[in-house]
Protein backbone atom coordinates (compact mmCIF):
# COMPACT_ATOMS: atom_id res chain seq x y z
CA UNK A 1 0.00 0.00 0.00
CA UNK A 2 1.17 2.99 -1.26
CA UNK A 3 0.45 4.63 2.21
CA UNK A 4 2.89 2.66 4.01
CA UNK A 5 6.14 4.28 1.94
CA UNK A 6 7.52 7.26 2.05
CA UNK A 7 7.65 9.12 -1.41
CA UNK A 8 5.85 5.71 -2.15
CA UNK A 9 9.62 4.07 -2.22
CA UNK A 10 10.99 4.22 1.28
CA UNK A 11 8.73 1.84 3.93
CA UNK A 12 9.24 3.82 7.14
CA UNK A 13 8.27 2.10 10.39
CA UNK A 14 6.98 4.57 13.43
CA UNK A 15 9.19 4.73 16.46
CA UNK A 16 6.02 5.00 18.17
CA UNK A 17 5.21 2.20 20.57
CA UNK A 18 2.03 0.41 19.16
CA UNK A 19 1.11 -0.95 22.81
CA UNK A 20 1.80 2.45 24.92
CA UNK A 21 -0.73 4.94 25.60
CA UNK A 22 0.75 8.36 24.72
CA UNK A 23 -1.78 10.28 26.29
CA UNK A 24 0.27 11.90 29.19
CA UNK A 25 3.50 10.75 31.26
CA UNK A 26 7.37 11.72 31.41
CA UNK A 27 10.06 10.48 28.89
CA UNK A 28 13.54 10.51 28.06
CA UNK A 29 14.53 11.43 24.60
CA UNK A 30 17.49 11.70 22.81
CA UNK A 31 17.68 13.39 19.58
CA UNK A 32 21.40 12.55 17.38
CA UNK A 33 22.70 14.61 14.76
CA UNK A 34 22.73 12.83 11.13
CA UNK A 35 26.74 11.55 10.82
CA UNK A 36 27.11 12.65 14.46
CA UNK A 37 28.18 15.75 12.87
CA UNK A 38 28.40 18.93 15.82
CA UNK A 39 25.47 20.92 14.66
CA UNK A 40 25.03 22.24 18.30
CA UNK A 41 28.14 23.92 19.35
CA UNK A 42 31.66 22.50 20.40
CA UNK A 43 32.83 22.27 23.75
CA UNK A 44 35.88 24.32 24.56
CA UNK A 45 37.72 24.21 27.79
CA UNK A 46 35.14 22.06 29.47
CA UNK A 47 32.32 24.15 28.37
CA UNK A 48 29.46 24.09 25.85
CA UNK A 49 30.01 26.79 23.73
CA UNK A 50 26.77 26.40 21.81
CA UNK A 51 26.68 27.30 17.97
CA UNK A 52 23.60 29.50 16.52
CA UNK A 53 21.72 26.12 15.77
CA UNK A 54 22.51 24.90 19.23
CA UNK A 55 21.22 28.21 21.21
CA UNK A 56 17.70 28.06 18.74
CA UNK A 57 17.71 24.37 19.77
CA UNK A 58 17.82 25.48 23.68
CA UNK A 59 15.20 28.39 22.83
CA UNK A 60 12.61 25.97 21.16
CA UNK A 61 12.56 23.48 24.66
CA UNK A 62 12.78 26.45 26.79
CA UNK A 63 9.61 27.71 24.88
CA UNK A 64 7.86 24.59 24.35
CA UNK A 65 4.51 24.98 26.26
CA UNK A 66 4.18 28.13 23.92
CA UNK A 67 3.39 26.14 21.34
CA UNK A 68 2.81 23.06 23.00
CA UNK A 69 0.28 23.79 26.24
CA UNK A 70 0.28 20.15 27.22
CA UNK A 71 4.23 19.63 27.17
CA UNK A 72 7.28 20.68 29.33
CA UNK A 73 10.71 19.97 28.77
CA UNK A 74 11.98 20.80 32.87
CA UNK A 75 15.44 19.31 31.91
CA UNK A 76 17.63 19.41 28.95
CA UNK A 77 20.92 19.01 28.07
CA UNK A 78 22.84 19.96 24.15
CA UNK A 79 26.24 18.38 23.71
CA UNK A 80 27.60 18.95 20.26
CA UNK A 81 26.09 16.35 18.04
CA UNK A 82 23.19 15.26 20.39
CA UNK A 83 20.51 16.56 23.00
CA UNK A 84 19.15 14.74 26.09
CA UNK A 85 15.53 16.09 27.21
CA UNK A 86 12.95 14.98 29.59
CA UNK A 87 9.21 15.60 28.37
CA UNK A 88 6.52 15.94 30.01
CA UNK A 89 2.94 15.06 28.34
CA UNK A 90 -0.03 16.15 30.47
CA UNK A 91 -2.57 13.77 30.53
CA UNK A 92 -5.82 14.42 28.63
CA UNK A 93 -4.55 16.85 26.17
CA UNK A 94 -5.79 17.75 22.72
CA UNK A 95 -5.48 16.22 20.01
CA UNK A 96 -3.87 12.79 21.74
CA UNK A 97 -5.31 10.84 18.76
CA UNK A 98 -3.32 13.18 16.02
CA UNK A 99 -0.17 10.39 15.51
CA UNK A 100 -1.56 6.86 14.81
CA UNK A 101 0.70 4.00 15.00
CA UNK A 102 -1.73 1.77 12.44
CA UNK A 103 -0.88 -1.25 14.85
CA UNK A 104 -3.23 -3.94 16.61
CA UNK A 105 -2.50 -6.91 18.92
CA UNK A 106 -2.56 -9.71 16.44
Amino acid sequence: MSDDKYQNKYRIESARAWWHDYGGGSYFITICTKHREHFFGEIEDGVMVLSDVGKYAAEQFQNVSTHYPYADIPLFTIMPNHVHAIVVVSAGRDGVHTVSTNKTLN
